[in-house]
């Protein structure tokens, strides 16, 4: 017998896989189908679950407070609904109370997920099934089992897990076009000519040192000859201004 259990959001998820785990120690012959558990990689998974859905025998609808206005839950159900009788479909609510039900899951004899709950889902299905095993059974062996369940449930957190927030894609390729630009303005700016002017220039700078000039002035203050201070600063000023030594250096040698 085919149980088809429906789930929206993650709460919703770890119930369904719960409850796919435990119900066939309850009845054995029961083969639950879960979508996120049988869809297998490249299968068409609408066509999967449609095929799934006309022929389920029963189909449990795991409620949550975060899925009860979910499209797909409400999707699901109406279409478990038009396969076969409502009385062969079940709201399971999780964290709800019965009276939390509005609109088209209303419709449908809902249970609590509570171990009254869980044995009048078992005898749902029991009595839905070809090979009905006998009630006795039944209300001995659902709440032996029930402390499995419910260790299984206590693993699922109290509300939904946030999303992590994505960023548009739009938008993570405008920044990445914008760094390429700017790259690509930096990478113009390290021009091969233009980093030798510049290495020239700071060369430049430090050869004019204000230190340099004291030594001059010094040079001359101790050798009390400024005509041949001035002849060294033209020569150390030869390769910058050559119309300086050319301007003073004939006249230095004639003053001397």
């Amino acid at each position: 017998m085919k149980v088809f259990i429906s789930w929206s959001g993650k709460r919703s998820k770890a119930l369904a896989n719960a409850l796919y785990g435990w119900l066939p120690y309850t009845l054995h012959y029961v083969k639950p189908w879960v979508s996120d558990k049988e869809i297998g990689a490249g299968d068409r998974w609408a066509q999967s679950i449609a095929g799934e859905l006309e022929s389920a025998n029963f189909g449990i609808i795991c409620i949550t407070p975060e899925n009860l206005q979910s499209e797909w839950i409400l999707f699901e159900a109406g279409a478990l609904s038009k396969s076969m009788l409502d009385a062969k479909v079940i709201p399971l609510l999780f964290g709800l109370e019965l009276s939390d039900l509005s609109g088209p899951l209303s419709q449908f004899q809902a249970q609590k997920l509570e171990l009254s709950g869980i044995l009048e889902v078992v005898r749902s299905i029991n009595k839905a099934a070809d090979t009905a095993i006998k009630e006795e059974i039944i209300t001995q062996t659902v709440p032996a089992l029930w402390p499995k369940l419910q260790e299984e449930l206590e693993k699922i957190p109290d509300t939904e897990p946030e999303e992590k927030h994505m960023r548009p894609q739009h938008e993570i390729l405008e920044e990445l076009v914008t760094g390429v630009r700017g790259l690509n303005s930096r990478m113009r700016d390290f021009d091969p000519e233009m980093l030798e002017r510049d290495r020239y220039s700071r060369r430049r700078k430090m050869r004019f040192h204000p230190r340099m000039f004291e030594e001059f002035s010094f040079v001359s203050r101790e050798a009390g000859d400024a005509p041949t201070s001035l002849l060294l600063l033209a020569g150390y000023l030869k390769e910058d201004f050559p119309w300086l030594t050319e301007l003073l250096g004939p006249r230095l040698i004639t003053s001397s």
